[in-house]
């Protein structure tokens, strides 16, 4: 007997916005509705969510409609500077190569924070930096891309902007600076931040809102 699929698929890992949900098809008839929607697991593998729904198809057509809405303003909720990264976005491991060749070119990089401290006008932040999912946000797992500072004009709270919160930042790059890892002397390449984003902390072992909201400071451009 021919149905009715409505199939929709969250792309990035756990928590992230629903404006990275796709339609992949939907078949007409008039028996019920098979919803299938398919959810990230901690490892970053999808895991199938099904559920037989009794809807006709008018209801269908308002679920797909709350479902398009749902992503919008999930998508609203991120500023574009942290959704969307420059058209040449250098690597972190091209920067410590050749900082001077980088110099005042505009990155978007993220990852977990290691440390936060006050500085002369400003913030500076310590970062480890992750692979960024397609809304921004650091991606989940134990792989660093090395690390990197950023330099954020006003106070940031080192009780919010706390070590293990995830970032994103938006900005320039400035003169690489020279610091030890405990002995190791390390290169770290400084981000002077247009826009700062702070993800909210999330669980992934509870069932999360599909949703995003966080903290953002930035200067204009």
């Amino acid at each position: 007997m021919p149905r009715r699929t409505v199939k929709a698929k969250l792309t990035s890992h756990a928590g992230s916005s629903l404006c990275h949900w796709l339609w992949s098809s939907v078949e007409t008839s008039n028996t019920p509705v098979i919803t299938k929607l398919r959810f990230p697991s901690r490892e970053g593998q999808s895991t199938g969510l099904t559920e037989r729904l009794p809807y006709s198809r008018p209801v269908a057509r308002v679920l797909a409609a709350f479902l398009l809405l749902s992503s919008i303003a999930g998508c609203a909720s991120v500023p574009l500077l942290i959704r969307e990264p420059p058209a040449d976005n250098p690597t972190l491991a091209d920067v410590q190569t050749n900082p001077p060749a980088f110099m005042n070119r505009r990155v978007r990089w993220g990852g977990i924070i290691v440390s936060t401290r006050s500085v002369e006008n400003g913030t500076e932040v310590e970062i480890l930096a992750k692979a960024l999912g397609n809304d921004g946000r650091p991606e989940p797992g134990d792989v660093s891309l090395g690390r990197f500072l950023v330099n954020s004009d006003g106070f940031l709270d080192p009780a919010v902007y706390s070590a293990g919160r995830e970032v994103t930042v938006y900005g320039g790059l400035q003169n690489a600076l020279v610091r030890n890892i405990g002995t190791r002397p390390y290169l770290y390449p400084l981000v002077k931040a247009v826009q700062l984003y702070l993800w909210t902390e999330q669980s992934y072992d509870d069932w999360y809102s599909p949703f995003h909201f966080g903290f953002g400071v930035g200067v204009g451009i």
